[in-house]
C-alpha cells in the first residue's frame, strides 16, 4: 500500500483518522505460534497468521491454509 503523507490535513482529528486508516487498511500478519485448529483456532475473523512457511487467514468460521514449496528471501 502507498501511503500518502497526511501532515498538511490541519484537523487532528481526521488526520488521526486518515493514518489510522491508512497504516490498518491491509491488516497485520500475525506469527504465530502454532498451527490453528479448529478448537484452537488461534485467529479472530478476518486475522492473517504465518507459521512455518504456511500462511493461514481465518474468514468467518473457515480458515485459508496456503502452503509454499518455496520462498524469496529480500536483504
Amino acid at each position: 500500500m502507498i501511503i500518502k503523507h497526511s501532515g498538511d490535513i490541519e484537523d487532528f482529528v481526521i488526520r488521526e483518522h486518515i493514518e489510522f486508516l491508512q497504516e490498518n487498511a491491509q491488516g497485520t500478519v500475525l506469527e504465530l505460534g502454532a498451527v490453528p485448529t479448529a478448537t484452537v483456532p488461534l485467529l479472530e475473523d478476518g486475522d492473517w497468521g504465518v507459521y512455518s512457511g504456511s500462511l493461514y487467514i481465518r474468514k468467518s468460521s473457515t480458515i485459508y491454509v496456503f502452503l509454499s514449496d518455496s520462498t524469496i528471501s529480500v536483504s
